[in-house]
């Protein structure tokens, strides 16, 4: 895994999952979009696994799937860097969330 792509996953003290790391575009996404929602991160994981492309709009930004890319949006900030990553570095990403929102605090 390269230092970009690494992410980090912890409760708060309120216990709410939290990512951060080097990527925080895509940390950024799994807290605010997926959040502990196993329907809507299953629903991603869904059509990665199918390699169809789609777009998911969540609270705060743009998902678009595209062949192998993956695309995120910033919704809110105009200014913000879109953040472009493979598929395959998505999906495990997703995966990892999905297990660790799973698991008891």
């Amino acid at each position: 895994m390269t230092e970009r792509n690494a992410i980090t996953f912890y409760r708060d003290a309120t216990g709410q999952p939290r990512a951060g790391g080097a990527d925080t575009a895509l940390a950024t996404f799994l807290e605010t979009d997926c959040q502990g929602s196993e329907h809507h991160t299953d629903a991603i994981l869904a059509a990665l696994d199918t390699g169809r492309d789609a777009v998911f709009t969540g609270n705060a930004h743009e998902l678009q799937l595209s062949g192998a890319r993956a695309t995120i949006t910033p919704l809110a900030h105009e200014d913000a860097a879109v953040r472009q990553l493979s598929t395959a570095t998505l999906a495990r990403a997703l995966r990892r969330w999905r297990d660790f929102t799973a698991a008891p605090p």
